[in-house]
């Protein structure tokens, strides 16, 4: 599945280039894609947070008790006891 997200996306590209191209010119398409991928790395830099060097604590801390909450309640629950 974690595959898909990226294979998805390039074919999504790779399947609309063509008519960009004609639509656009060559030239137009390219700059087009550049902006998206601009727009792509702004987002990520300011609105994505770093996680490096932080533990599983500090992250569930940072986005609330809730995330965990919900991660957990898509999941079927185990009626073995868990061993530490």
């Amino acid at each position: 599945m974690w595959t898909c997200g990226p294979a998805s996306r390039a074919c999504a590209a790779a399947s609309t280039c063509p008519f960009s191209a004609d639509v656009l010119t060559k030239s137009g398409a390219f700059w087009l894609y550049a902006f998206f991928g601009v727009c792509a790395v702004v987002f990520f830099a300011t609105l994505v947070p770093e996680t490096k060097d932080r533990s599983l604590e500090q992250i569930q801390s940072e986005f609330g008790a809730d995330a965990d909450d919900a991660l957990s309640r898509d999941r079927p629950q185990s009626k073995t006891p868990q061993h530490a």
